[in-house]
């Protein structure tokens, strides 16, 4: 959603202020701050929140048939309803594709801890 910002203080209450394990080893990388704010400026070029740009990202890939959300808000509700009407483009995929390829993520050579490359580990479930 874009709400960590590069080099700044993440917001009070999020998942990282609170010191949560998981995010901080898999997701709050500095690759994926400047991917998720280079996303959130396309998207509001666009006239759509990172949100909704991000569902309608999933949902404009014909493998995927329905996008599984959780709002804890009225707010998330309606921004996540948003990408059901968002006109995704060959600008929205090409713009997506320059900053992250296909078959890659956004921090070179990352290995998820809980999930390496030889698969997933046998505590997974814990």
């Amino acid at each position: 959603s874009g709400k960590y910002p590069v080099g700044g203080a993440p917001p009070e209450g999020s998942r990282v202020a609170i010191g949560n394990k998981r995010i901080l080893e898999t997701e709050y990388l500095p690759e994926n701050l400047v991917a998720a704010e280079t996303i959130a400026r396309h998207a509001r070029a666009r006239g759509t929140e990172p949100a909704s740009f991000a569902i309608a990202f999933a949902l404009a890939n014909p493998f995927v048939t329905a996008a599984i959300v959780g709002p804890r808000t009225l707010e998330h509700w309606r921004t996540y309803l948003a990408a059901v009407s968002f006109a995704w483009s060959r600008e929205d995929e090409d713009a997506v594709d320059r900053l992250v390829p296909p078959g890659t993520t956004a921090v070179p050579r990352f290995i998820d801890p809980r999930n390496p490359v030889e698969g997933r580990s046998p505590d997974v479930a814990s």
